[in-house]
């Protein structure tokens, strides 16, 4: 019925053409993942004396968040200078951000 129509009809919108990574991306992340895979039991390996960590249990994850946060900050830097680390600061980023990384 035609009272139901009120709005008038659009023809859809055009969708952005699809970007595919490339060959060098793909295997450059593949790359990246066997070499982690690979490092990571040769640093635990390397990091043992007679059998024993040499550090406490919870050191690499709080590592990894410090790193995170340091790398994060250098590319904010990078990407949009003293306004990039300011907006890594911001109340509304850390209240939707900070808990997920805890």
């Amino acid at each position: 019925p035609a009272a139901l129509e009120t709005e008038p009809r659009t023809a859809p919108a055009a969708s952005a053409p699809k970007v595919e990574p490339s060959s060098i991306m793909k295997f450059s992340l593949f790359s990246f993942f066997v070499i982690t895979r690979a490092a990571h039991p040769m640093l635990i390996d390397y990091s043992k004396e007679g059998g024993k960590i040499l550090y406490a249990r919870d050191t690499p994850i709080f590592m990894n968040k410090v790193l995170t946060i340091v790398l994060m900050n250098i590319a904010g830097l990078a990407i949009d200078g003293c306004e990039g680390i300011r907006m890594c600061w911001r109340w509304e980023n850390l209240k939707v951000f900070g808990p997920i990384g805890l």
